[in-house]
């Protein structure tokens, strides 16, 4: 009987451990809900102090409804919310904001992990990131994302295995990339993919299993790759035009899901640091329809691919990048830049501090306007060497380790040409097919002692001005110019026009 006992005992504890086992409600990385923590009915939050308000006065962990929040810059007093059983609605505009809020730039950390509804963010302009959303598994309805302007993954839906309903992605002028969806096997509806101008492939899919109703792929110009839905099954009708490349049905599942067209980015891009130059290069862009602003990078090898940048190129404010191990890198070159041919607006190469060399660029021809100013370690400009021609104003200034200028012997054409405060500038040794400027300005370049560079120069047609050079007593390179307007002061020495051309040009 003991024995009997003691065997039913074992069996007890052992079914109540299997229990146990089985019971994930409680999980230790889920809250336990109790009925106090649950809100019924619907929430319309439409100001960051309603927001706010709400849930410092609550403790609230499942909503019983639906969530609706507008003109709110930060949805950290969300954070503790694990499920809402309706739809959860983000959106931003000036509209509905509050005077003088700021924008909503992140979605922040937040406990959410099951919507049973839909999750829809729209209109938010300043959106950069969704990556608060790291911890969230299941959307039982639609997951629509619509005309956030700088949104440009979807990093941070990395917990997300299914949708319920349909996937729309719509309007996203920088949206380049699908990472965030790794582990995206079903889609209960359609997929609507359209008008995301710099998409250029959809890797990031290859996991997706099925989609449950339609696939319509639109408007994406400068998408080519679809072979991430290789392995896709497809149950309704499949609609792809007006993209880069438009793959039929079978093409689709076999090699043909792609071609190597031109890689096409539409607008003005702005890199702010390495890692977001990689991901921008990654995508091997061709051409930029817009301007590229490059900021605190130390390597710009990556963008081997870029050929043509049809607005401004501006290379500014890259200096130290100190890692957390104490060691430092510097822009020191412009590597990288080897295959571009093309800016068609303003070059500007500004405030980098390590900069050596321009060598890189000496596939550019021609170019609207050329700043290059407060380089501290610049020493020679050859990588202008195959320059031929800028329409409006080629500016160096402030380049204190330049002692002799050269690299523009192939410039036939310029408007207005300023060289100032070069401190260490000796001599001007180029410019030898240089005829004809409208203004050309020497200020303030303390070490000049030579010009010649300009001696083959036929007509200045507004004005010739020479400033403040301390050491510059020859001024005959300009002996045979045709000058409109000549001023000349505080230098070596300061002829007026009539002695410019004469032997009097010089003492």
């Amino acid at each position: 009987m003991k024995k009997t006992v003691y065997y039913l005992g074992v069996l007890l504890l052992f079914i109540y451990a299997c229990q146990s086992d089985d019971d994930t409600s409680n999980a230790p990385n889920s809250p336990i809900i109790n009925p106090e923590n649950i809100y019924k009915g619907d929430l319309y939050l439409n100001s960051q102090e309603a927001l706010i308000d709400f849930y410092t006065k609550n403790n609230y962990l499942r909503i019983d409804g639906n969530v609706f929040i507008a003109g709110i810059h930060d949805i950290s007093p969300f954070k503790d919310v694990v499920e809402i059983t309706g739809n959860l609605s983000i959106s931003y505009t000036k509209e509905n904001a509050l005077l003088d809020t700021p924008d909503l730039k992140t979605i922040s950390p937040i406990a959410l992990e099951k919507i049973g509804g839909s999750l829809s963010i729209s209109k938010a302009e300043a959106l950069t990131n969704i990556s608060g959303l790291s911890r969230l598994q299941f959307i039982g309805g639609d997951l629509s994302l619509n005309n956030n302007g700088q949104l440009s993954s979807l990093d941070g839906l990395t917990s997300l295995t299914e949708i319920g309903g349909s996937l729309i992605i719509a309007n996203h002028p920088s949206f380049i990339q699908w990472k965030g969806l790794n582990l995206l096997q079903k889609i209960g509806g359609s997929v609507h993919i359209r008008s995301n101008n710099n998409l250029s492939d959809l890797e990031g899919l290859q996991q997706l299993t099925s989609i449950a109703k339609d696939l319509s792929i639109t408007s994406n110009t400068s998408l080519y790759n679809f072979c991430a839905l290789q392995n896709t099954t497809i149950q309704g009708n499949i609609i792809i035009n007006g993209n880069g490349y438009n793959p039929s049905k079978e093409h689709l599942t076999n090699d043909n899901c792609k071609t190597a067209g031109e890689k096409v980015f539409t607008g003005n891009k702005f890199i702010s640091n390495q890692d977001e130059l990689e991901i921008f290069a990654a995508k091997q862009y061709t051409k930029v329809e817009g301007s590229l602003i490059i900021n605190n990078v130390i390597d710009m090898s990556s963008l081997k691919d870029l050929k043509t940048i049809t607005g401004e190129l501006r290379i500014k404010n890259n200096r130290s990048t100190v890692y957390s191990n104490g060691t430092k890198k510097n822009l020191k070159n412009l590597r990288g830049l080897e295959n571009l041919q093309t800016v068609g607006a303003k070059l500007t190469i500004q405030y980098n501090t390590f900069l050596e060399n321009v060598d890189a660029l000496e596939n550019l021809t021609s170019l609207t306007n050329l700043f290059i100013e407060d380089n501290g370690s610049l020493h020679n400009l050859q990588g202008f060497k195959n320059l031929e021609n800028i329409t409006e104003e080629l500016r160096i200034k402030d380049l204190p380790s330049l002692t002799a200028l050269t690299g523009f012997d192939n410039l036939r054409t310029a408007g207005f040409i300023r060289i100032v405060s070069n401190d260490k500038l000796e001599k001007i040794n180029t410019f030898e097919l240089l005829q004809k400027v409208d203004n050309l300005w020497i200020l303030a370049n303390p070490e000049l002692i030579d010009v010649k560079g300009f001696t083959t120069l036929n007509n200045v047609d507004n004005r010739l001005w020479i400033f403040n050079n301390k050491k510059l007593s020859n001024h005959c390179a300009f002996k045979n110019t045709v000058i409109h307007t000549f001023q000349c002061s505080k230098n070596a020495y300061n002829p007026t026009k009539e002695m410019l051309a004469t032997n009097a040009c010089s003492l």
